[in-house]
């Protein structure tokens, strides 16, 4: 870049005119193609500041979106550990069940720990278990009149927990065991879909398919939770069964704590290595989980941050540099004007409307290139649209504000313009 664009002025200067160079008082203010040229790069350099920062801004205005989402579970203060039992040590369900009764009976009594229980497959973590489901009165009916529901096992104290809203009915009960009737718990979307204005409690879901469904009695409505994403379109049926009716290899222990979930890892793995030395274990916070999630727009915001600030930064130096360039090869109708009766206040209006001028070319550039950009990137957006005008107005008024800037110091030097010396050297 500094080879190529330094290439322009050393070609211009060694093609300089010898004869006028040397006349006394000969200045050089160069061609008028040299200074189209400053006009253009500088006018380059504000539209892709504009298009870099406008595409930040809409990123963090994204992201703050998404701070602000209600996820349908507290994930503050949880601390989570991933438990994978292996299969020749834990051979039937019998054993897993004893496993996680004792792993969530270890975590719970840790210092700290207000809360434990256990779940299969942890929200926002990137599993998702489909299931087909219809009330007791559709036994019968074709597949296709079967909707798709996400499933989910949970420990008792589940909900409590992860601070998911029961809504009626009751949480799980370690009477819930494998001999118990089949119960569920389905989320308020699963609910109103198939009682709409009734009560879900006690009836009767059939999860699994037309062919061999299981019947089970719902106990409990809850909140619906953002289990596959951040995306609130993402949500949809849920419903959830007992873990000791149906207990996997592969689970979660959660606990809640009052203190940071960071300071539970070394007693986590403590608790649970007491459980089972040899076990290998993933503990973290589940706002570490979220932050997984939220990534895409936070990593967005900071790229897109560092590039637009140092584009602004170099549109600013560039609409400077500029300016001055222009002050200085002016110098001498500057003073001219101060002698005829101009006032300094003009000369410094004049000035910094010129940068004025260039930057509201390259800003209204950037911001064509800004609007285009944000349609095709709209997918990637959440709580606002690609033509955000909350984010474009604030990078209007940012480099309306920057080019006044840049432009103030040559127009407070023009200004101080002693027009005697100027027509004296005349």
């Amino acid at each position: 870049t500094p080879v190529a664009f330094g290439l322009f002025p050393a070609l211009a200067a060694s093609r300089v005119d010898l004869t006028i160079g040397l006349k006394e008082g000969s200045k050089g203010s160069g061609s008028l193609a040299t200074s189209t040229g400053r006009r253009v790069l500088v006018v380059s350099q504000v539209a892709m500041a504009v298009l870099l920062i406008s595409g930040a801004g809409l990123m963090l205005r994204s992201f703050a979106s998404v701070q602000r989402l209600d996820l349908g579970l507290e994930p503050e203060r949880v601390v989570t550990a991933e438990i994978i039992l292996p299969a020749d040590d834990y051979p039937d369900a019998d054993q897993r069940r004893a496993f996680m009764e004792e792993a969530v009976s270890a975590v719970g009594a840790i210092p700290g720990v207000t809360t434990a229980s256990a779940v299969l497959w942890l929200p926002l973590n990137h599993e998702t278990i489909p299931r087909r489901v219809a009330p007791g009165e559709l036994a019968g009916a074709p597949e296709d009149e079967w909707p798709m529901a996400t499933v989910n096992h949970v420990y008792p104290g589940y909900f409590e927990t992860m601070g998911i809203s029961v809504l009626s009915g009751r949480d799980f009960s370690l009477l819930d065991g494998p001999d118990a009737r089949a119960v569920v718990a389905v989320n308020r979307p699963l609910a109103e879909r198939y009682w709409p204005g009734g009560e879900a409690v006690g009836q009767t879901l059939l999860v699994g398919g037309p062919e061999n469904p299981l019947a089970a009695e719902v106990v409990a409505v809850v909140e619906p939770v953002n289990h596959v994403d951040l995306d609130p379109q993402n949500i949809g049926p849920q419903y959830y069964r007992p873990a000791l009716q149906a207990p996997g290899r592969r689970f979660f222990v959660v606990g809640r704590t009052d203190a940071e979930p960071a300071t539970l890892v070394a007693g986590v793995r403590t608790a649970l290595g007491a459980v089972a030395p040899d076990l290998p274990l993933t503990i973290r916070p589940m706002d570490d989980v979220v932050a997984e999630n939220r990534m895409q727009w936070s990593i967005g915001s900071v790229f897109l941050g560092v590039f637009g600030g140092g584009a602004l930064l170099l549109a600013t130096l560039g609409i400077y540099g500029l300016i001055s360039f222009s002050v200085a090869q002016r110098e001498r109708e500057l003073g001219v004007r101060l002698a005829l009766g101009a006032s300094r206040s003009e000369i410094r209006r004049s000035v910094v409307v010129e940068g004025l001028r260039l930057t509201g070319v390259g800003v209204g550039i950037g911001l064509a290139l800004a609007l285009g950009a944000g349609q095709l990137v709209s997918s990637a957006l959440y709580g606002i649209d690609g033509t955000d005008p909350v984010t474009l107005g604030g990078v209007l008024a940012l480099f309306l504000s920057v080019s006044a800037l840049a432009s103030f110091v040559p127009a407070a030097r023009a200004s101080a313009t002693n027009p005697i010396a100027v027509l004296r050297s005349e």
